[in-house]
């Protein structure tokens, strides 16, 4: 009788351990997909860091600019 249970207990230790290996893969497989996807976004962020900042340059160097402008036009009156 023990020896039954033994040949019933070995094989289900055996499929265990057979779907928690396949399943550590699996996890690893995701997890460096999901490392893809994070430095994705990092790139993007980055990208559009330098670009709020381009434009914000821009928009500087317009006010400049017209300033320029109104000041010498108001020289130009005088």
């Amino acid at each position: 009788m023990r020896e039954s249970g033994l040949y019933r207990i070995i094989p289900l230790a055996l499929f265990c351990l057979i779907l928690t290996a396949c399943s550590g893969s699996k996890e690893t497989e995701q997890t460096k997909s999901n490392n893809r996807t994070a430095t994705e976004q990092t790139v993007e962020g980055i990208k559009e860091y330098g670009r709020k900042a381009i434009d914000k340059a821009r928009v500087a160097k317009e006010l400049g600019d017209e300033r320029t402008k109104a000041i010498d036009e108001a020289a130009r009156r005088q």
